[in-house]
């Protein structure tokens, strides 16, 4: 019994090491026919996309409302007008001037008439002292006879006769009826303004001329704008009657006119 106990051992102890030995054999030879470094493999790198949502939040098929910009309201140009309103002369009354003194009505004609021309004249002061070139000595100059609608002089603009915003008082200044019921007539101190055109003017006679000069632009401006009248209808006394010389051919055409052409072109 024993020796058959001991021949099962040895038989099953060789079985199990003959089962050993062929694993080992395979395994050798695998790693013989599979030899890894033979591959060359490089691991590819994964690609992650990451998303970012604003507070985790996901809107989807989003609509847009296109809100206007809105237009500002312009603001209105204020534009100045030409005169002051004289209420104390009476009612509807406008001024240009620096002020108002109304000549006697015995100068002018009481009716109101559409103005279509200036003319302007000079007041035929005496040359020396210039100083006395002013506007209310054209007042006085002018009596109870004559009228005009301004004096212009070095201390600034008078008006003497009654103005509207569509019409004005019938002056008495041209000596030609048919222009003084259509003109404005401005009197201008002064004499021999052609004196600046032809350089005879001395240094104080030249400031004067040109002293009044652009005191009678501005104010020849606003009545142009105020009465829609031309440039064209703007006239020299010599113009408009025979045997006058003011207020100076030379100085209206060389000198004042280009000027005011120059202004109203601005």
């Amino acid at each position: 019994m024993k020796r058959f106990i001991s021949v099962v051992f040895f038989l099953f102890l060789a079985i199990a090491l003959s089962g050993s030995i062929y694993q080992q054999q395979v395994t050798s030879t695998v790693k013989e026919e599979l030899n890894i470094n033979d591959f060359n493999i490089t691991p590819t790198p994964v690609k992650t996309t990451l998303t970012l949502v604003e507070d985790r939040m996901t809107v989807e098929n989003p609509t847009y409302t296109r809100v206007p910009t809105p237009t500002p309201t312009p603001t209105p140009t204020q534009v100045s007008l030409p005169y002051v309103e004289c209420p104390e002369n009476g009612e509807d009354y406008i001024c240009f001037g620096d002020y108002y003194k109304e000549l006697p009505k015995t100068g002018w004609e009481d009716n109101n008439i559409i103005p279509k021309y200036i003319v302007l004249h000079w007041d035929g002061r005496p040359e020396k002292p210039y100083n006395k070139w002013l506007s209310t000595g054209t007042w006085f100059g002018l009596g109870s006879a004559k009228s005009s609608h301004f004096g212009v002089g070095i201390d600034g603009v008078g008006q003497f006769l009654p103005m509207f915003v569509d019409s004005v008082k019938q002056s008495k200044a041209a000596d030609n009826w048919v222009f003084d019921a259509q003109c404005i007539n401005i009197e201008i101190a002064g004499r021999n303004f052609n004196a600046i055109v032809t350089e005879e003017a001395d240094d104080e006679m030249k400031t004067t001329i040109e002293t009044v000069t652009n005191f009678t632009l501005e104010l020849v401006v606003k009545l142009m704008r105020q009465y829609n009248i031309s440039i064209e209808n703007v006239l020299g006394h010599y113009q408009v009657l025979n045997g006058k010389v003011d207020p100076g051919d030379l100085w209206l055409q060389e000198y004042f006119l280009p000027k005011l052409r120059n202004l109203i072109e601005k």
